[in-house]
């Protein structure tokens, strides 16, 4: 993945990338290019609005994400990610990229228009 990740050719897209990127360069993994949709909403619409890909795609899309404790629950009955089925985490973590890809092309397209 480490070629992949740092491929210069390849362009990165998902929402949050910072906090990715940082957690990947304590392993030595030097993420790039890469378009943060999280970024990319506070660049076009400021502090107007919250910058969680949940609140962004509904916003932008009307769209309800799975949330997250809806896999792992809450309280006493709350588990770690990893213990998700793998079905579940599989389609949850897809819903969200494709979500990120969607809103890419949304948001980059709003930036190039307002310049």
């Amino acid at each position: 993945m480490r070629s992949l990740l740092e491929d210069p050719g390849v362009l990165k897209v998902g929402h949050d990338v910072k906090s990715a990127a940082h957690l990947l360069s304590r392993y030595g993994v030097q993420l790039a290019p890469y378009d943060c949709t999280m970024l990319m909403s506070y660049v076009v619409d400021g502090g107007q609005f919250e910058h969680a890909i949940e609140e962004v795609v509904r916003r932008s899309f009307e769209y309800e994400l799975t949330p997250l404790k809806q896999l792992v629950g809450t309280g006493k009955s709350l588990i770690a990610f990893a213990e998700v089925p793998p079905e579940a985490a599989r389609d949850f973590v897809a819903e969200r990229a494709d979500a990120a890809l969607r809103l890419h092309m949304l948001l980059k397209a709003r930036l190039v228009a307002t310049g």
